[in-house]
């Protein structure tokens, strides 16, 4: 068994990424702290977003885009397309996740579509989602 207690060590590829998304699925330890020692590789959250993109599985793009939206924010700046994609996605258990991301970085396009495509016609995880959006402007509130 991998040392997992040194993210340093540890693969960082995308048979690797895809291997323990797979694992991560099946809620294995090992999988869940891969990704809690990697949520600020840079290389790690490329890969997610190789596969949330990809042709792999579901449930695997829906855990590896679980674990894109667990970035912060200014690590995932530079994904906004690829996340505006995936918010289009017609499997919820993915474009949920995308949806929660485009909260984090305040994208105005994802605020529009959160409105039109998804607040209006029904509400679910879009409440989070609309309180990442917000955040600034609630705050200022008396």
């Amino acid at each position: 068994m991998q040392d997992s207690t040194n993210a340093a060590t540890t693969a960082v590829d995308i048979e690797t990424v895809r291997k323990q998304l797979f694992n991560a699925v099946r809620n294995y330890p090992e999988a869940q702290h891969y990704f809690a020692e990697h949520i600020d590789n840079a290389e790690v959250l490329a890969l997610l977003f190789d596969i949330s993109l990809g042709d792999y599985p579901d449930s695997v793009r829906m855990k590896s885009c679980s674990y894109i939206a667990e970035y912060p924010a200014e690590m995932l700046q530079d994904y906004e397309e690829d996340l505006l994609d995936l918010q289009s996605e017609k499997w919820e258990w993915v474009s949920d996740h995308a949806i929660k991301a485009l909260a984090k970085i305040k994208s105005p396009r994802a605020l529009k579509y959160l409105v039109e495509q998804r607040i209006m016609p029904k509400l679910k995880l879009e409440g989070e989602a609309l309180s990442h959006h917000l955040a600034d402007l609630l705050a200022d509130l008396p």
